[in-house]
């Protein structure tokens, strides 16, 4: 493991990832920030970007809470 994860503290970890799943989160639910991909046109892997846009945020967030799955277990967190 990278010693400088293993020397950062647990509540800056988390909030790290904290930060990262209310901007992902901000995507879908805010009007402003979800106007930016609501839209049809340009169609990505046979979807409108609208519905590629969702399909790749809710990957991301996935990504997300497997990364501090590994990070919790690499650091002996979990109980």
């Amino acid at each position: 493991m990278k010693p400088w994860l293993k020397s950062m503290k647990k509540t800056t970890i988390r909030r790290a990832f904290l930060a990262y799943f209310v901007f992902m989160f901000a995507w879908l639910v805010v009007p402003p920030m979800f106007e930016v991909i609501n839209r049809v046109e340009p169609w990505v892997v046979g979807m409108p970007f609208v519905v590629f846009m969702i399909a790749a945020i809710s990957f991301l967030v996935c990504l997300g809470l497997v990364l501090l799955f590994e990070i919790e277990r690499m650091r002996g967190e979990l109980q």
